[in-house]
């Protein structure tokens, strides 16, 4: 009964072969997610701890330049003269 009734399943023999005795699924990698969801779940336990430090006002992490009065804040790529000049060019 077994071996007719799989055989004439077209998907069985799609998905195990037509030489397969019994079909068994492909296992998912259960291991893996389960390490990457404690991954994830670390990296918003420690998101937590520094929202929470930072908040409390007992640690903070600033990795900016401090600002030296100008008002603004010293920014690296800023050109404080900027000045053009027309060139005459043919296009074809």
């Amino acid at each position: 009964v077994g071996k007719t009734t799989t055989m004439k399943d077209p998907t069985l023999v799609a998905m195990a072969g037509k030489h397969a005795q019994h079909f068994v699924p492909e296992r998912l990698p259960w291991q893996v997610l389960k390490g990457m969801t404690r991954v994830l779940q670390l990296c918003w336990l420690g998101m937590g701890c520094i929202f929470l430090f930072k908040v409390t006002k007992l640690y903070e992490v600033d990795f900016q330049r401090p600002d030296r009065g100008g008002g603004e804040g010293e920014r690296l790529c800023v050109y404080r003269d900027v000045s053009f000049e027309q060139l005459a060019v043919r296009w074809p």
